[in-house]
């Protein structure tokens, strides 16, 4: 919902905010019980080490650049994937973005909450890769989405897009 698919091409995803507010605390909120309830403390530890394992550093970049990254990536998004978009633009927002993955990739970090901040920062890049991609292979404007170089609909591209990520490559159907 919150980038753009329940209400179709005529909303603004981020007028679904309180929604996705709620009913992602709610299911948060159901998932952790139920996962809490049929795990004992040792599946819990095992859960962890696992999720620890995922995310060690790959390199030596410093925590202390999460903010400005997170920063940069925010703007770089608000000027090429904003409501009127360029393929020069979503470019620009696509390089950015995995720029900004692979050094949250590469970031040292030392407690859980620095973990969970570099955990959010790799989500957001990897958000704004798939929403480049998939304006990207939109060649049409429709509803509140505009490209200013495909600035009438398509009819070939009457049609929802599904956005996956396959192998760690971002795949288009």
């Amino acid at each position: 919902e919150a980038l753009g698919g329940l209400h179709g091409a005529n909303r603004l995803g981020g007028c679904a905010g309180a929604e996705t507010y709620v009913f992602g605390a709610l299911a948060g909120e159901n998932a952790a019980r139920h996962q809490w309830a049929e795990n004992s403390s040792d599946k819990a530890m095992e859960l962890a080490d696992r999720l620890l394992a995922v995310h060690r550093p790959k390199g030596q970049e410093p925590f202390g650049q999460i903010k400005a990254l997170r920063e940069e990536l925010q703007q770089s998004v608000a000027r090429g994937l904003s409501i009127v978009r360029t393929d020069e633009g979503i470019r620009a927002a696509a390089g950015t973005a995995v720029k900004i993955a692979n050094l949250a990739e590469h970031t040292v970090w030392s407690t859980p909450e620095e973990l969970a901040e570099v955990i959010a920062l790799k989500n957001m890049a990897l958000t704004a890769q798939m929403i480049a991609a998939a304006s990207e292979a939109r060649k049409e404007s429709r509803g509140v989405f505009f490209r200013s170089d495909y600035p009438c609909e398509s009819p070939e591209s009457d049609k929802n897009l599904n956005c996956k990520l396959v192998n760690g490559e971002i795949v288009i159907k």
